[in-house]
């Protein structure tokens, strides 16, 4: 039986990030649909789309984590406040969540050698 070939390294790091931001934008979707308009829809789809692909990019996996917070403060705050206003706090946990994910992630492979 022959072995099959191996992946290229171009693929599996397209593939890991093509998953690490399909997950988040589906789930930002069907989070904000009955929220929001289309259009808010859309924006804020597109928004964690731009994110969460940089923030994969940069920061491994740790976005990924970073994400679930963010949701979870979005529907917590959005049974408190207008979902307006909890889609801008859970933007602000998102971006700061990414930003020191990707700081992290410097100091770790800057501390390698």
């Amino acid at each position: 039986m022959p072995s099959a070939a191996p992946m290229p390294d171009a693929v599996g790091a397209a593939s890991y990030l093509v998953v690490m931001t399909a997950l988040p934008v589906l789930c930002t979707y069907l989070l904000t649909r009955r929220d929001f308009r289309p259009r808010g829809t859309a924006l804020a789809t597109a928004g964690c789309a731009i994110l969460m692909g940089a923030g994969s990019w940069l920061g491994f996996v740790f976005p990924l984590l970073v994400f679930v917070v963010a949701a979870v403060v979005y529907l917590v705050a959005r049974r408190l406040i207008r979902p307006g206003p909890a889609l801008a706090w859970s933007a602000v946990t998102l971006v700061g969540g990414i930003l020191c994910s990707v700081l992290a992630m410097k100091i770790a492979i800057d501390s390698m050698g």
